[in-house]
């Protein structure tokens, strides 16, 4: 086990595949500084280039595993699994790039033909047209909603229907229990975001600001809800007045201390979406600033000055106002927090004259469970929250509202929460986990521990050879060296498509969002110098008759059954077995000139003596029938002296 772990870390595997997966594998540090709209990176058509993707998807797959089960709850970076507040700016930063880098990938062709043939696959059998949703690059875009413009605006709601929103909205969201509710809420969010800063040690402005809070929560304790709502007004008689209140309470006094705390946590960057709310509020009591607050005093007083409240509130908070989104925010749902949605997606007809679909997106970091419901629950309050604001509008048709979550290396899933439809898709590529087993070294083309991992993108790739160079010795300083067998002309990093013959290849053929199966081999063409296998790791199966998904190997050991004119010896050590055609060069063996094609070039008795050995690999030039397999699968194993 020692010496298998010492093999391990100093595997080496020539991947002769685009410069830019090479760049990803030297590049151990994960930065994040990627440029998305460079001109180079952009195609003739505007969109991103397909090498782009390859070039980020090792990104995207390092950071989605570096935040498994991490979102954005109102801002603050959480772990759902946890239910606990992560205050890592460092991993914050690194959670908005994700989101950023993963919206880019849902314009990617195979990505968007996933989401459609989830959709087809879920709405099948209704009689409707299928939703064309995320095609375009606005609907992939992020949206915070913090007023009610916004919201109409998504909805296409006229100037004339926006009047009747505000004026049926209004006395829902600003009655007195509301309003008080929400500022409370805003207080006690400010509170213990202070707080939780504070064990770090206090700044001067949250040790102000967290008296300043105390004061205002105590003001609003003492003069809301003195009355008991449950007795009949007749029976309430007016309260006696404390010796130490003072005369007359105004929500002048709430608006300056609102004015303080904003003067004191303005410099305060970690809290600048609770100064935000602040600021938001201050409009509302900027209003009300002359109405009486105090519960020293009759009921039918109280009732009058919390209906004031509510009319001066009414009469001004307009659809610009953050106040008022922040009340019907609370009035939903509980939140006093902007309503973010990742994916803004739209409105598309479904051939139905009574209904459109609203579609809205979602990207998730794991496919546990409790991560997927986070998600179609956070889903599901911004699509309800739209749909609030059209039912209102009274809108001539009605909306199927639809929510869409993307995962890297999730398989679809179709879900059902509340009557209304969720999608699971995957963001997938293809992992290549490249393993040494043998009892020799194999030269690294990187230095590594374990085990070689190659990530490319949902893209086509050119064809890529993999192939071990065994017996290398190189010279440090000047990169140069040679290798008994697979030698890239005495380099370090191989450029070319394929090493010094004899060479067990392993030969693989990337499919496309068109054409989505992948095409592997295990080739002895170029001949063989060590065993390897190639095993897919879940995934569908082929078609056309050949084997789907089935392992392609070459697990023996062809040198001990060498012929001899085909051996290849280093220091009376048979290192690898030439192909007949590298021995003679012969067209036969070759299958050129008059022997090229299938018909004309049938395996030899050496191809039949290889197939023999090795029948689940490609033994001559061709041998698609049996050498050839076919599959979609995420990830696969390439083990060289793999367990027979």
């Amino acid at each position: 086990m020692r010496h298998k772990l010492v093999v391990l870390r100093n595997m080496q595997v020539s991947l002769c595949s685009r410069e830019n997966i090479a760049r990803a594998l030297q590049n151990g540090a994960l930065h994040l500084n990627a440029t998305f709209h460079n001109s180079s990176e952009l195609s003739q058509d505007g969109n991103l280039s397909l090498d782009w993707y390859n070039e980020m998807f090792p990104r995207l797959t390092k950071l989605t595993n570096l935040l498994e089960n991490m979102d954005l709850v109102d801002g603050r970076l959480v772990h759902v699994e946890h239910n606990s507040i992560v205050t890592d700016e460092r991993l914050l930063r690194r959670m908005h790039h994700f989101k950023a880098l993963a919206r880019a990938f849902l314009a990617h062709p195979s990505v968007q033909e996933e989401v459609l043939k989830n959709v087809t696959a879920a709405m099948a059998g209704r009689k409707c047209t299928l939703p064309v949703c995320f095609t375009k690059p606005i609907e992939r875009d992020p949206i915070t909603v913090n007023v009610l413009t916004k919201v109409c605006n998504f909805l296409n709601i006229s100037a004339q229907q926006r009047k009747s929103v505000r004026l049926m909205i209004c006395p829902q969201v600003t009655q007195h229990r509301i309003w008080t509710s929400a500022l409370e809420e805003v207080l006690k969010g400010l509170k213990a975001e202070m707080e939780l800063l504070d064990s770090n040690g206090p700044s001067k402005g949250t040790f102000i600001g967290r008296q300043i809070v105390s004061t205002c929560l105590k003001f609003l304790a003492e003069t809301a809800g003195g009355q008991d709502e449950d007795s009949s007004s007749w029976m309430r008689p007016k309260p006696s007045k404390a010796a130490h209140s003072p005369s007359t309470l105004k929500w002048e006094e709430v608006l300056e201390m609102f004015n303080d705390l904003i003067n004191c946590l303005r410099d305060e960057k970690r809290l600048f979406v609770h100064v935000s709310k602040l600021e938001a509020m201050k409009e509302g009591l900027t209003q009300i600033k002359g109405v009486l607050v105090d519960r020293y005093i009759g009921y039918k007083e109280v009732q009058y000055h919390e209906s004031l409240v509510q009319k001066k509130l009414l009469k001004t908070l307009g659809h610009s106002s953050e106040c008022l989104f922040t009340l019907l925010r609370y009035y939903l749902h509980g939140s006093i927090q902007d309503m973010e949605v990742e994916v803004s997606g739209g409105i598309h007809e479904i051939g139905d004259k009574d209904k459109l679909c609203m579609c809205m997106g979602k990207i998730i970091t794991s496919i546990e469970d409790k991560m997927i419901w986070h998600g179609i629950k956070q889903l599901d309050r911004a699509l309800g929250l739209f749909n609030f604001v059209w039912e209102t509008a009274r809108m001539k048709r009605k909306l199927e509202l639809q929510g869409h979550l993307w995962c890297v290396g999730a398989e679809s899933k179709t879900l059902t929460y509340k009557g209304n439809l969720f999608i699971l898709h995957g963001i997938n590529g293809v992992q290549l986990i490249v393993v040494n087993n043998c009892k020799e070294t194999l030269w690294p083309k990187d230095p590594l521990r374990r085990r070689l991992l190659i990530e490319l993108g949902p893209t086509t790739s050119p064809p890529s050879r993999i192939w071990a160079r065994q017996g290398c010795r190189f010279d440090h300083q000047s990169g140069r060296g040679k290798c008994e067998t697979g030698d890239c002309g005495g380099l370090l990093q191989c450029k070319g498509t394929g090493g010094r013959p004899p060479t067990t290849v392993v030969e693989m053929t990337f499919g496309t969002h068109t054409s989505p199966l992948h095409f592997y081999d295990v080739s002895l063409v170029d001949g063989f110098n060590v065993p390897v296998s190639v095993v897919p790791l879940g995934g569908d199966g082929g078609q056309g008759g050949r084997r789907g998904c089935g392992v392609a190997a070459c697990e023996a050991d062809l040198n001990a059954c060498c012929p001899s004119w085909l051996v290849v010896e280093n220091r009376g050590k048979v290192v690898g077995c030439k192909s007949p055609c590298l021995a003679t060069g012969s067209s036969r063996y070759c299958c050129t000139g008059e022997f090229s094609g299938a018909e004309k070039c049938p395996s030899t008795v050496f191809g039949k003596l290889f197939k023999a050995v090795c029948p689940r690999a490609y033994s001559h030039p061709f041998d698609e029938a049996t050498g050839l397999r076919t599959c979609r699968a995420p990830r696969y194993v390439i083990t060289f002296c793999p367990p027979t």
